[in-house]
């Protein structure tokens, strides 16, 4: 059968700046690499943020239009928490998915389960 997925352990070092500016670009929010990476990882390992950490992303969003359009700081940390998490999650199951699901693998399974289909259905499932 195929491999049982275990996802990776998160810390800091998984936030790099390209997952960074992925989700700050999906979310066209003008705030810096190291603020958002900061509230993130706080967020995302703890559920609360700093009041340092605050009051640099709220100096940070009066620069930008969001904060304007009525978000709170702790519903921008939130969303963006959010977008990071999908990011690792894709990034993680293109891994899984090139180490795991071969050909091979994936027609192993099938006929250890009695599935009949093509290997090409199952692979996308």
């Amino acid at each position: 059968m195929l491999k049982e997925y275990v996802g990776s352990t998160f810390d800091e070092v998984r936030l790099t700046d390209k997952v960074m500016e992925e989700a700050l670009d999906r979310l066209e929010l003008g705030i810096s690499l190291d603020v958002a990476r900061q509230v993130c990882y706080t967020w995302m390992t703890r559920s609360m943020i700093w009041a340092e950490d605050e009051r640099a992303l709220i100096d940070e969003l009066r620069k930008d239009d969001a904060f304007f359009r009525g978000m709170a700081p702790l519903e921008v940390v939130s969303i963006l928490s959010q977008e990071v998490s999908e990011i690792l999650r894709g990034e993680e199951e293109l891994l899984y998915r090139a180490r795991y699901l071969t050909d091979g693998a994936v027609i192993d399974a099938m006929n250890r389960a009695g599935v009949n289909g093509t290997y090409i259905n199952m692979t996308g499932l």
